[in-house]
């Protein structure tokens, strides 16, 4: 996911410092449309890996797989000595949602959770489009 974010959070920090050049004001339209644009794309970071994956949907739903193998007979894989998002790394708040909730219901919450990546998403191409518009004019 980081590597997906980072482009567009390097391009418009890159616009924004381009755009301070130009008119040496902090104030500029133009410029705080692009912090605006960079720094709702750089939130879907912490949001993706601390909320959804330790506390909150995705750690709930690896629990449930982890629980869901252990009664077949399996087990989650780890795939790398260091942090990864294929772990089972969440948190007993998250564990304590897998345990209330079916896998269905949490498939569910998980599209209402991820539809927030959606809007930050929409926001940072609002404010990146009207500042894009708004120099070349």
């Amino acid at each position: 996911m980081p590597p997906l974010i980072l482009p567009s959070v390097l391009c418009n920090g890159f616009l924004a410092y381009h755009a301070y050049l130009t008119t040496l004001s902090l104030t500029n339209t133009i410029f705080l449309a692009y912090v605006v644009a960079t720094l709702a794309m750089w939130s879907i970071i912490p949001y993706t890996l601390v909320w959804m994956e330790r506390f909150g949907i995705n750690g709930a739903l690896k629990h449930k797989i982890s629980d869901l193998l252990k009664d077949e007979g399996g087990q989650m894989e780890k795939k790398q000595r260091y942090y990864s998002v294929a772990d089972d790394s969440s948190l007993p708040s998250a564990r304590r949602m897998a345990e209330k909730m079916s896998m269905v219901e949490l498939v569910r919450y998980w599209g209402v959770v991820n539809e927030r990546r959606v809007w930050i998403t929409g926001v940072a191409i609002v404010a990146g489009g009207y500042a894009l518009v708004n120099e070349a004019v």
